[in-house]
């Protein structure tokens, strides 16, 4: 029971950071993206509590969006994942089922196996047509969060170099 308890206060961490990733529109004090270069490089304050980036934008916005990336990425790599293996699965039971006529007729003629040849097309068809959009944007998403990833290491990187020793 003691180990239980001390997860406790990392669970509630954890659950409070997946809140926060999920509630980002409304958390975020600024638009990720919206450049300010007057604001470049500005230290922690309480107008920007992580600082900003060389262009101005709020560094607490931004990690905000950047971790909502990295939390829904995997989500878009299993639809992907799975699209294309329904597809898979519907083109293997569409041949079998082909072939279950064939049997059953016992000759192969157009109609016998058309129907089973169309359920094999129209599952791959449809497992593609998800597949395939749902890989390029997770492809998008995956260099948009390594850019922001990179972003904020510098920027620490930075903050830690300048902080007084």
């Amino acid at each position: 029971m003691r180990g239980w308890l001390r997860a406790v206060p990392g669970l509630v961490l954890l659950s409070l950071l997946c809140l926060g990733i999920l509630l980002a529109p409304w958390l975020s004090p600024y638009d990720p993206l919206q450049p300010d270069p007057a604001a470049g490089l500005m230290p922690p304050s309480s107008k920007h509590l992580l600082g900003t980036d060389a262009l101005g934008r709020d560094m607490l916005s931004r990690l905000l969006y950047g971790a909502r990336y990295s939390l829904f990425l995997p989500l878009l790599a299993t639809i992907a994942s799975v699209a294309t293996l329904l597809g898979f699965t519907g083109t293997v039971t569409g041949m079998i089922q082909a072939f279950e006529a064939i049997a059953a007729a016992g000759s192969v003629t157009p109609q016998t196996v058309s129907s089973g040849i169309a359920q094999a097309l129209i599952t791959t068809a449809a497992g593609l047509f998800i597949a395939i959009p749902t890989i390029i944007f997770y492809n998008y998403f995956v260099y948009r969060a390594d850019r922001y990833v990179q972003t904020l290491e510098h920027y620490l990187h930075e903050f830690l170099k300048a902080r007084p020793s």
